[in-house]
């Protein structure tokens, strides 16, 4: 039977951590305990299969970057700034969709970009489940650094963009054009976008003193079709809201869709906003109002900060880069309400 990074643990008594720093010449190890490790690995003839590395740190220049679904215009943007950085520094992308998939599918990515010998990874995690995702990585002692989504309780190097204040800025700009019923399209509340693109919208509204009212809340995921079935139940209800937040440009598109089709004027009768500035979003008519997100700069600092954490010798020392989003004005939010 093939021998494990357990077998070598156990035999010396010592942590897995320690002999995966041992066999990848990583810092945080001194070198009589490397000589030690190096000397039983080779007596129990253990070949390491997750780095693969033959007992020497080889550098690839490759990294990988898992997203939840390239069909989202938001994460291509983010992808592209990560290349462009990746391009100057001579390092190559291998990338991978996990498909907002709360399974295991995320996990098994990530081990399969691992076993591929990538230098590092970029991860827009799933939701909580990812958090085994990132134990995984820390266990193996590769370099990681989460973009656009924060995982609760988990210290890691971040770079995301400030969802609850970009979701303030758009219901406030709701309020000051005369709008008091604003109905929301909430994503998934069990990833941080959700969750704090909510909260902006309640503390808005509690800003200009206005109740929070749940019917105007409809809770779904990120796609097109979430805010079609979202502003069927805000046209249902017996009096429906005069604007509609999307917490994203895919579930505002939808619902502008839909509001269309049953025959109410995008602007005139009803205001849409959404949230992340997508290709698509100036190119639908009318033109969506929508909170910018800075896609292109997430990624290149996330690669920027990745790298820099592959090349440390201090892989304690965690980051988080908070960037700050804007609001674009187009065709979709219409005039001040008279």
């Amino acid at each position: 039977m093939a021998k494990t990074i357990k077998d070598v643990a156990k035999a010396l008594n010592i942590s897995i951590a320690t002999v995966s720093r041992a066999v990848n010449n990583r810092y945080g190890i001194n070198s009589k305990t490397r000589e030690k490790v190096l000397k039983e690995v080779k007596r129990l003839k253990y070949q390491p299969n997750i780095v693969a590395r033959n007992l020497i740190l080889s550098k690839t220049n490759i990294i990988g970057l898992v997203i939840p679904d390239i069909k989202h215009s938001f994460f291509p943007e983010i992808a592209n700034g990560i290349e462009n950085v990746l391009n100057r520094k001579k390092y190559q992308l291998m990338l991978c969709q996990s498909g907002e998939s709360l399974e295991d599918k995320e996990l098994d990515v990530v081990k399969t970009l691992v076993e591929r010998r990538v230098d590092g990874l970029i991860i827009a995690p799933v939701g909580i489940r990812s958090l085994r995702v990132c134990k995984y990585l820390q266990d193996n002692v590769i370099p990681y650094v989460i973009v656009t989504r924060r995982l609760k309780s988990l210290k890691s190097n971040y770079v995301i963009c400030n969802d609850q204040k970009g979701s303030s800025l758009a219901v406030e700009y709701l309020i000051k054009l005369g709008h008091r019923r604003i109905g929301y399209i909430c994503g998934r509340l069990d990833i941080s976008p959700g969750r704090d693109r909510l909260l902006g919208y309640r503390k808005a509204l509690s800003d200009y003193g206005i109740a929070y009212d749940p019917k105007l809340v409809k809770e779904g995921v990120f796609y097109f079709e979430d805010g079609q079935q979202a502003m069927k139940g805000f046209i249902q209800l017996p009096e429906r809201p005069t604007a509609v937040f999307a917490v994203n440009d895919l579930n505002a598109i939808g619902a502008m869709k839909f509001a269309e089709e049953e025959g109410l004027k995008v602007p005139q009768d009803i205001t849409v906003v959404g949230f992340d500035d997508i290709m698509w979003s100036s190119l639908v008519k009318p033109s969506l109002t929508t909170i910018a997100q800075p896609k292109r700069e997430l990624g290149e600092i996330a690669a920027e900060l990745l790298l820099e954490k592959i090349s440390s010798k201090d892989t304690r020392k965690v980051e988080e880069i908070v960037l700050e989003p804007k609001l674009i004005v187009r065709e979709s939010s219409g005039k001040r309400l008279s």
